[in-house]
């Protein structure tokens, strides 16, 4: 059984979508500039650089604007510890047995499609949306589900 240090991992999970921000702050920086330059201003009535870098940018800012809010949840977190009766629940880490074989760690929080590494473990963040969230969500150790031909079974909650 592995103990995992559910903080250090919220922190690796926060580095990543605080890093993908930056990336994406930087990128609608960068097509906000493009499209009021002097180099976009249309040639032409056909030519529309500068409308299509506006609209890149605005999309951008939008989407920095949830990773903003994943972050202020991210942050949010209750990191409880869990025992073996207690249900899956938000800050979670879960064991999975997949086929009966394969281990899959999970972290179910308030956002997802993360992923970082624990030691030599891989662990992705779900939500409780997720399809496995939804099989998972409010159940106790030994409950399985099927899923996509895949059968699951949690071994594993803290």
């Amino acid at each position: 059984m592995t103990r995992f240090d559910k903080s250090e991992i919220l922190d690796k999970v926060l580095q990543v979508v605080e890093g993908n921000l930056g990336v994406l702050v930087d990128s609608a920086i960068a097509a906000k500039e493009f499209s009021t330059n002097e180099e976009s201003k249309a040639e032409n009535k056909y030519d529309t650089r500068g409308l299509e870098a506006s609209y890149l940018a605005s999309g951008q800012a939008q989407r920095a604007q949830k990773l903003q809010e994943q972050i202020y949840l991210l942050k949010k977190v209750n990191l409880q510890s869990y025992s073996k009766e207690a249900s899956v629940g938000i800050g979670s880490v879960i064991e999975l047995h997949v086929n009966e074989s394969l281990k899959k760690h999970l972290f179910v929080l308030p956002s997802g499609g993360v992923e970082v590494h624990f030691g030599d473990i891989m662990i992705q963040t779900i939500t409780i949306e997720s399809p496995i969230g939804m099989n998972i969500h409010q159940q106790v150790v030994g409950h399985e589900f099927e899923l996509n031909g895949k059968i699951y079974e949690v071994v594993d909650h803290y």
